[in-house]
């Protein structure tokens, strides 16, 4: 067996071990979800838990357009906040409403021509479900398309009471394709949803309570438990179990290789459940760009793996590394902004937040989930993240010592 293949073995039985450690997955996964949910909570909760807000413009004044906006009204998912076209576009660009529904001059006489019309979403991106917006206004716009279609039937219907009855056969023909027309290629009004790309770069607006806590306690548990990890080599050391491992046909190269893997794929785990649960039950949107999320959080796990190691390289006894293991990890966190938002804090606060690793990290992530940055938005944090990780490795593997 190759020295490779040797080093994954162990990383796979350091991942094994964690796995059927109920006390390990207690403080790794249910830990940060509960102080996420409890914290979350309690400075504003999940970012789609409030009514959206969204504007809808209606520069047409017709009894079909009050039609629709009645309808709208009624949805209990969203605010509602009507106005012109021109006012909706506006209070959108200044990120007072989540999204605006634009129902343009013309939109009643065109329907009672027989013509089909338009209504337009436009919607921030970072903001809440747009995809709820957009299929409230859909089924709205469907309700009315049907509305329009029974009308033209009634209507036609009245003018020829009086004409021969012989010709109905072939006026519910006309009639029914007619109608099969209105459908196809589309309903006889549309909903366009446009995504407004510029609010990608908005360095300005906070995270909510869910898109605060959710990362950074992901942040802080992602890092104790990777220091931990690699603290318990300290332990192997001491109890001999590193120099009996070098009795055995294993390079020293593959052991530490071995356990260092199995730190950052225990870290990559964690991270991966951390992130899937507050997606999927916490309602809290990691951003639009995957590659993105998986540049940070591959860059993350490495200062936080290269910090263990070099822990365990300096620390002697396991009371060492007990004692150490929180002041590196849970202060560090403070000052990186886990608990509370890197912007509120005083100039000297933001500076120091820089100097660990979990401030980076929560910038890009902040960045990622609230303002929408894609993978070219964090490569100066996944950067810096990548060389805190090479120094405390360097570091680490020049002092560690295997017995």
């Amino acid at each position: 067996m190759s020295a490779v293949h040797k080093a994954a073995a162990i990383a796979l039985l350091s991942l094994a071990i964690t796995i059927r450690d109920r006390g390990a997955l207690l403080w790794r996964l249910v830990m940060p979800l509960v102080m996420t949910v409890l914290v979350g909570s309690a400075f504003g909760g999940a970012a789609g838990a409030a009514r959206l807000p969204v504007a809808v413009g209606d520069d047409d004044d017709s009894s079909y357009s009050r039609l629709f906006v009645d309808r709208l009204r009624t949805e209990r998912a969203i605010q509602l906040v009507e106005t012109t076209v021109t006012d909706a576009q506006a209070r959108l660009d200044r990120r007072r409403v989540a999204a605006a529904v634009l129902i343009p001059k013309g939109f009643a006489s065109r329907i009672n021509m027989g013509k089909d019309t338009d209504v337009s979403v436009r919607f921030d991106p970072r903001r809440g479900p747009q995809t709820l917006v957009t299929e409230i206004v859909r089924e709205t716009a469907m309700r009315l398309s049907i509305d329009s279609i029974a009308g033209e039937f009634a209507a036609a219907l009245a003018v020829r009471q009086s004409a021969d009855p012989s010709m109905a056969p072939g006026l519910r023909r006309r009639a029914i394709e007619r109608a099969d027309g209105h459908w196809s290629p589309t309903p006889p009004i549309t909903v366009t949803a446009e995504p407004v790309t510029a609010f990608a770069a908005d360095r300005r607006r906070l995270p909510t309570g869910m898109e605060q806590s959710s990362p950074g306690f992901a942040v802080m548990f992602v890092m104790m438990a990777a220091v931990f990890s690699a603290a318990a080599l300290v332990v192997e050391r001491q109890n001999g179990t590193l120099a009996r491992l070098l009795t055995t046909p294993t390079s020293r190269a593959a052991i530490l290789g071995g356990k260092i893997a199995g730190v950052y794929l225990q870290g990559l785990v964690q991270m991966a459940i951390l992130v899937g649960v507050g997606q999927a039950v916490l309602d809290v949107n990691w951003g639009q760009s995957p590659v993105g999320l998986a540049l940070l959080v591959g860059a993350y796990l490495l200062a936080a793996t290269g910090l263990g190691i070099m822990l365990a390289a300096v620390v002697r006894t396991e009371a060492q590394a007990a004692t150490l293991v929180p002041v590196v990890t849970i202060i560090p966190a403070m000052l990186g902004g886990t608990f509370w938002p890197i912007e509120v804090a005083p100039s000297y606060m933001r500076a120091l937040a820089y100097a660990v690793p979990q401030g980076w990290a929560m910038t890009g992530f902040v960045n990622i989930i609230t303002r929408g940055f894609g993978w070219q938005g964090v490569l100066p944090q996944a950067a810096a993240l990548a060389g805190f990780g090479a120094a405390f490795f360097l570091a680490g593997i020049w002092l560690f010592r295997f017995e």
